[in-house]
């Protein structure tokens, strides 16, 4: 009776987890190469050492972990005398997972060494499912966040264009309607030779009104696309705090580099804009600060946008845990052209916004 029968007649009837062994032989490496090649479901191997050569099944152990990339399948080794190969040296020279002399291969001993390579290898793939799993949902995420930050690229750039849109109406036709308004009361204050304090009085009334709405009407304008976006990232810069001083009474300091030296197409300087403005805007409203530095550098390769006030700061692991739409929003419109932005602050030590840009990848961008 060969090994191959003994091997039958050991296992016929038992069971593992509740299923019948079934058995697949080959009588030479190459054989049971072809056979392993067939069938990838093959929970554990049963290896000679001794086939067409001294060496055969140690070959063959480097071809089913190299060449079928198989490093699920549990290899036990058998050898028919003990010491022929040297059971550590192999065990670290070759991924075996089992070493074992024919002789100490009873029924029970077989039966045990194939139910724990069994369990094993259903572990090992249970895990890769669970991994491939994992990887497929992570490549998921990705691609949904990819597509949520070109979709929230396109809304953005929607409502530039609709900023704009309103702007160009209000100032090119409520504007004029108003200032015929202005030159219509004007004109009524002359139909009149003699004077008539009720009329003059309206009509004074009226004028303020009138020049009330030209100046708010200019505001909204500024407020939706300031013109001096047209001229730049830096003239906006200028203009914006300015505007920021007048209404806050915050003082600030603003650091940049020539206007030439930027050369940021429309889209990305309105994008940095928009972030210094809703940077500006937190401070206003929570930072009880005094003073306000803004940094704007370009220096190997990246284009830096620093703002660092001297307010009353907060903590950031219970900002995290709340929605902060104005802080989402920053990150999101960096992530769109490949940057990061960082918040450092701590309560009473103020608050520092680093926004980075890669120029290589602004220089790419559409």
């Amino acid at each position: 009776m060969d090994v191959h029968q003994a091997t039958a007649l050991a296992l016929r009837g038992l069971e593992v987890e509740a299923r019948p062994i079934q058995l697949l032989h080959a009588h030479s490496a190459s054989e049971a190469y072809e056979l392993l090649t067939r069938n990838r479901d093959i929970a554990a191997v049963l290896l000679d050492v001794v086939m067409e050569s001294d060496q055969a099944g140690l070959f063959l152990v480097r071809r089913i972990r190299e060449e079928l990339g198989d490093d699920a399948i549990r290899i036990i080794l058998r050898t028919g005398q003990s010491g022929m190969v040297p059971q550590i040296d192999t065990i670290r020279a070759y991924d075996i997972n089992d070493y074992k002399t024919k002789s100490e291969l009873t029924r029970t001993a077989l039966f045990a060494c194939l139910s724990a390579a069994i369990r094993s290898y259903r572990q090992i793939r249970e895990l890769k499912d669970a991994k491939r799993d994992l990887e497929e949902q992570g490549l998921e995420l990705i691609r949904s966040r990819t597509k949520l930050r070109a979709l929230t690229d396109h809304r953005e750039r929607v409502r530039e264009e609709e900023r704009k849109h309103i702007a160009r109406e209000l100032h090119d036709n409520m504007g004029q309607y108003l200032t015929a308004l202005r030159i219509e009361t004007s004109m009524l204050e002359m139909l009149f030779p003699e004077p008539n304090p009720e009329v003059f009085k309206r009509l004074h009334t009226m004028r303020e009104l009138i020049d009330q709405t030209i100046m708010d009407t200019r505001r909204m304008v500024s407020n939706l696309r300031p013109a001096a976006l047209d001229l730049g990232l830096v003239s906006a810069a200028e203009w914006l705090i300015s505007d920021f001083q007048s209404r806050t009474g915050i003082r600030c300091g603003l650091q940049t580099p020539r206007e030439g030296e930027l050369d940021l197409d429309q889209e990305l300087a309105t994008t940095l804009f928009r972030i210094l403005q809703e940077s500006l805007t937190n401070v206003s409203r929570y930072a009880d600060a005094k003073h306000v530095d803004i940094r704007i550098t370009r220096s190997s390769g990246l284009l830096q946008l620093e703002v660092r006030d001297d307010g009353c700061g907060f903590d950031p692991a219970a900002v995290r845990e709340k929605t902060t739409f104005g802080l989402m929003g920053i990150r999101e419109r960096v992530l769109i052209y490949g940057g990061s932005a960082r918040i450092e602050s701590a309560l009473g030590q103020g608050t520092r916004l680093w926004i980075t840009l890669p120029l290589i990848e602004l220089e790419k961008s559409p």
